[in-house]
């Protein structure tokens, strides 16, 4: 008689220790793998040359299928534990030598196990959520095997526990692709948070101040977590100025969030044609569900966006967006209206003018200069551009910092000056 196999990489046994056989299992291929390349690990090689190994061919064997088991308080210690091993390995140091956790995580840098199991089983359930062809995941997933009463004491922990922590009613939820990845994050948050709760609690059980302090911190997560609602991105009716610098684009998009379907460049070109449209310069798909059509000047952007009966009937959205326009100086004067004070407004913004160091000055710069001329608001930049351009052209500043004018004298602005291999240099703001 068999009383275990190995399935698809998985070890199966009837009884409750399947998952821990199969975690046992798990940690012993873990090692094995670190084992093949103990030479690299304890070589002289950068840091990040081992944490990338690490992460390509260590962590994927000691994760392999653990989105679909239920991991428990002592079997997610092991995982930590095992990794925090591997780490001290790599770094040639013992537990006599005294070192935080957290200590040796900033010296490897590589990615937290719990972390990548719960964002992986978080993937998975999602995927099992959305699936309607009668599999057995989902059957399975479903099923209620007592007919009975169960067995005394507390039962037993269920795979989908922690889903239900962040939506009681989490496979509606994952129907929606995009409130389902925006959950995820919390999800993951969530996990790591209470693992590290359990640990300070386990640690200071006889300092029953700090046990309530952290229980009371955890059931406000949990309240925050099942509260939150994401917020809906929504199409805002925008159109192109005379001002804006181009490029003048229209986006349509499917509005059941599948594939734009039939709508391929090319036949929409042909029926734009047909349509005697004229000034377009480009045609392009844009991922699954999103094209965009390029025109040579605003008003007729404008004027496709206002007129497209040939597609009124199909399930499809058509917009200008925002990125691409010049925001009135009224959505300006609404946000600061709308938000606390003092504040800090920073990001790329899309807004050039020589006041804070761009060679020309389009739409979003004029109105953000007459912004700063009419309102209590201040900008941070000292005139230094913070995008490298190509040599002999004229340097630009998009990445701007606003903010009202009683922390102009409180706060220090500075460029990070080593961009890196990137064609931006982002700015730091210091409080």
């Amino acid at each position: 008689m068999v009383h275990s196999y190995i399935y698809l990489g998985h070890e199966v046994r009837i009884g409750r220790d399947n998952q821990t056989a199969e975690l046992l299992r798990r940690t012993t291929l873990g090692w094995a793998a670190y084992g093949k390349l103990r030479d690299v690990f304890k070589s002289d090689i950068p840091t990040k040359l081992k944490r990338k190994a690490f992460n390509m061919c260590v962590l994927p064997v000691l994760t392999y299928g653990a989105e679909t088991l239920t991991l428990t308080k002592a079997s997610a210690r092991k995982l930590q534990k095992t990794q925090r091993r591997m780490e001290r390995s790599m770094l040639g140091i013992s537990l006599r030598d005294r070192i935080r956790n957290e200590e040796i995580r900033r010296r490897t840098g590589v990615d937290d196990v719990l972390e990548r199991v719960t964002r992986a089983k978080w993937r998975w359930a999602g995927h099992v959520a959305r699936s309607n062809d009668g599999r057995w995941t989902r059957k399975i997933l479903e099923w209620r095997p007592r007919a009975d009463k169960r067995s005394r004491g507390r039962p037993p922990t269920r795979w989908t526990d922690d889903l239900k922590r962040i939506h009681t009613n989490w496979m509606e939820a994952a129907q929606n692709r995009e409130r389902w990845k925006c959950l995820g994050e919390a999800y993951a948050d969530l996990t790591l948070l209470t693992r590290e709760i359990e640990l300070i609690t386990a640690t200071f059980k006889n300092d029953q101040e700090i046990v309530n302090e952290t229980s009371e911190l955890s059931q406000t997560i949990t309240n925050i977590v099942n509260n939150h609602k994401p917020i809906k991105k929504q199409k805002i009716a925008l159109k192109y100025d005379i001002n804006d610098m181009g490029p003048f684009i229209v986006i349509m998009e499917s509005k059941s969030g599948s594939n734009i379907g039939n709508i391929h460049p090319m036949n929409l070109g042909k029926k734009l044609a047909a349509l005697n449209i004229k000034g377009i310069k480009n045609i392009s798909k844009k991922g699954k569900k999103r094209i965009a059509v390029e025109f040579d000047i605003p008003d007729r952007a404008n004027s496709f966006l206002n007129n497209h009966p040939f597609i009124q009937d199909q399930d499809i959205d058509v917009f200008i967006p925002a990125r691409m326009v010049k925001l009135p100086i009224t959505f300006w004067r609404s946000l600061i209206d709308n938000i606390s004070q003092p504040y800090i407004i920073c990001g790329d913004l899309n807004a050039q003018d020589p006041t804070w160091g761009s060679g020309t000055q389009n739409g979003n710069g004029k109105v953000l200069s007459e912004l700063l001329l009419s309102d209590d608001v201040t900008i941070l930049n000292d005139g230094s551009a913070t995008r490298i351009t190509i040599p002999g052209t004229s340097l630009s500043a998009p990445d701007i910092t606003i903010c009202s004018s009683d922390l102009k004298i409180k706060a220090k602005w500075e460029i990070i000056p080593d961009p890196g291999n990137r064609n931006t240099t982002p700015p730091r703001q210091i409080g």
